[in-house]
């Protein structure tokens, strides 16, 4: 498809829920900036890299509450300088077109290859942060323990998320970050089975607050001129009825079960969005070898095109192998899946397990059993239809997964930070 249908005007169909008293957060932070970053040399921007997703999402929704943000990134993949207004302005538009975000944050420029000296050189970080960001900073919030520690070093508060990537577990400075004089305000963990590994490092079970991944509050915005349209072209004549999946394409996800679902249900469209091109090419390679003619793979798609497909779809399948990293899997598809009001056809992880007595528009199946998911595919189609409208229950629950009310219950945990004023 080489042409998408945007609809200017995207309204709710209906209220969804209704507003309740909230505390001020303008005030939680009196002087100074809130930072935030995902890894210390990132990107702003990068298709198909979750921790860029959290980290623009974040600060779109503490900038949202009224609190003074900034979003680190170093400029590695533009074209073009940052540092001048209309830089700024190019990637704040990249960002939105990329993320979906409302960028109404500043920005702090990186040079990833300028480090800072260390005594560590294991830990290091850009001397953006030491000369430009920590002077303006009153509190961190990054996913990077080297940040956090630079942060420690300098006594400002920060709060580190812990999503158990391959960088973070080569991190083994814990008793520093994690000791009672520590700067630390909290630890995020991702998942319970996350807390506990935390718990084992040394941190202290009372800085330690689980939270689920947000959920862009603009997925339940409804795009039906162009979820008819996507319909129409991929549909056609061939195929009956259309399945969407959409996050990263690692084997870990399922992907492979899957197509072996797409085998046997000829007269269904699968289509795949999102994944890096290591992990497409091997898609590309073992679809091509099954002979699937009802498969597409489009790749990392910016997010509102994702959210079109979605709203176009009969179902959306929430697919996990059968390992251990389901345990530690956060549920960010799962409550986009949920806002978009499109029925959805789950493995059934620990992280979406506790939504199964909600009445929501889903349908289980055993991660790693092939025969478990064509079944509630099938009961899933014959349950609902397209006739219907939008499932409010579904878009319900997840809107209360905002990355809003995500920072909400953070700054709440936290309390009053007692911050620095001066550097």
């Amino acid at each position: 498809m080489d042409t998408v249908t945007v609809v200017e005007d995207l309204r709710f169909s209906a209220p969804l829920r209704e507003a309740a008293p909230d505390r001020d957060y303008s005030t939680f932070l009196p002087v100074g900036d809130y930072v935030v970053c995902a890894k210390a040399d990132d990107p702003f921007v990068r298709p198909a890299r979750a921790r860029l997703i959290w980290a623009a999402n974040t600060a779109a929704a503490t900038t949202a509450l009224g609190i003074r943000t900034v979003l680190a990134g170093s400029t590695a993949g533009l074209t073009y300088k940052v540092e001048n207004l209309a830089g700024a302005a190019a990637v704040k538009r990249r960002l939105e077109e990329l993320y979906n975000v409302d960028p109404i944050f500043d920005l702090a420029v990186v040079n990833s290859d300028d480090v800072a000296s260390s005594d560590d050189q294991r830990f290091t970080v850009p001397r953006a942060y030491p000369q430009s960001i920590f002077p303006r900073a009153a509190l961190v919030h990054t996913r990077d323990p080297a940040v956090a520690l630079a942060c420690h070093r300098r006594k400002i508060k920060y709060v580190l998320e812990y999503h158990d990537e391959d960088y973070q577990k080569q991190f083994r400075n814990w008793p520093i970050l994690f000791s009672g004089r520590s700067s630390c305000l909290a630890v995020v963990a991702i998942t319970e089975r996350v807390r506990a590994a935390l718990i084992e490092e040394g941190a202290l079970p009372e800085k330690i607050i689980v939270l689920d991944s947000g959920v862009n509050s603009r997925t339940a915005l409804r795009r039906d001129e162009a979820a008819e349209s996507w319909r129409h072209d991929l549909l056609g004549y061939d195929y009956q009825k259309l399945v969407i999946y959409s996050g990263g394409m690692q084997a870990e996800r399922g992907i492979g079960d899957v197509l072996q679902a797409a085998q046997r249900m000829p007269h269904v469209l699968f289509a795949f969005c999102g994944g890096h091109e290591g992990d497409l090419s091997q898609w590309v390679r073992v679809s091509t070898g099954m002979r699937l003619a009802n498969v597409r793979l489009y790749g990392y798609l910016p997010h509102e095109v994702v959210c079109q497909l979605q709203q176009a779809a009969d179902v959306l399948v929430l697919s996990r192998a059968a390992n251990e990293r389901a345990s530690i899997t956060s549920p960010l598809k799962f409550f986009e899946y949920l806002a978009s009001g499109t029925p959805i056809v789950s493995a059934r992880i620990p992280a979406t397990g506790r939504f199964e007595a909600e009445g929501c528009a889903v349908d289980w199946y055993e991660a790693g059993r092939v025969d478990s998911l064509v079944e509630a595919l099938v009961t899933s189609f014959s349950r609902f239809n397209r006739s219907q409208a939008p499932h409010q229950e579904n878009m319900r629950i997840g809107l209360q997964h905002s990355w809003e009310d995500r920072q909400k219950a953070l700054f709440d945990f936290i309390g009053s930070p007692n911050v620095k004023t001066t550097f």
